[in-house]
């Protein structure tokens, strides 16, 4: 069965009292789960820590594998997560003219903010200018998509030009 949800050595300390102690469990695809036991038995804190709503002490919790308190995703994931937002009615041919039309507009906004910043004087919008260059890289995500390649795939081919081009940096 596919493991959708494991829970690795959870523990949960509220100043010297051990709540969570080495708590370990898998969730497979279809299964439905339970749990039970007593009053202050650690039900709810268990619950609160797997949906981060408590800070675990320690321990995993692992999503597909993937451990959730990481961080870390890697360009594939990112690109087939970002285009579960796709227009699913648009055609290969469409998909590629919107990606390529988002780079130049998106490209555009970010100019535009280090333009304030550097010509006008204005502070430097960090928190605006990080969300302009997520839309550039849903686009590229997309444009990857509509070639049918994967994100990595685009970026590597990148490095080895930019070696190739400047082989000493």
């Amino acid at each position: 069965m596919e493991t959708i949800i494991q829970i690795q050595h959870l523990q949960k300390h509220f100043g010297n009292l051990k709540v969570l102690n080495d708590v370990d469990f898998d969730i497979h695809k279809g299964e439905v789960v339970t749990i039970i036991g007593s009053s202050g038995s650690g039900k709810s804190t268990m619950l609160r820590c797997v949906n981060l709503l408590e800070r675990m002490d320690g321990g995993h919790i692992l999503y597909h594998g993937k451990d959730i308190l990481s961080g870390q995703m890697d360009v594939n994931e990112y690109q087939k997560s970002a285009m579960t937002t796709l227009n699913p009615t648009l055609d290969r041919k469409d998909v590629l003219i919107n990606s390529v039309m988002g780079l130049c507009g998106e490209s555009g906004e970010a100019i535009d903010i280090v333009k304030k910043w550097l010509m006008q004087g204005h502070e430097l919008d960090k928190e605006h200018l990080i969300k302009e260059l997520g839309d550039v890289a849903w686009y590229l995500a997309e444009a990857a998509t509509a070639l049918d390649v994967p994100l990595e795939t685009v970026f590597q081919e990148n490095l080895d030009k930019l070696h190739r081009r400047f082989p000493n940096g």
